[in-house]
């Protein structure tokens, strides 16, 4: 995850950017996932999904010269 990061951070490679966010929110729900099937506490669930749910609003609000297409 901490190359989406990068990738994310960095200014050019809108595709690189689509990819890393998509990255993040996969892997953030995954462990959530993972941590209900164990039984784990609501703590270790909960967190993993507030860092998507800050991945989609980040993908969302992301400037218009970082979409590869236009949302209007």
């Amino acid at each position: 995850m901490d190359f989406a990061i990068i990738a994310i951070l960095m200014r050019k490679f809108a595709l690189l950017k689509e990819w890393a966010y998509a990255d993040m929110f996969f892997t953030m729900t995954g462990v959530s996932i993972s941590r209900i099937a164990v039984n784990d506490a609501a703590f270790h669930i909960i967190v993993p999904l507030m860092i998507a749910s800050l991945a989609i609003v980040s993908w969302y609000l992301r400037p218009a010269n970082g979409r590869l297409i236009s949302l209007n």
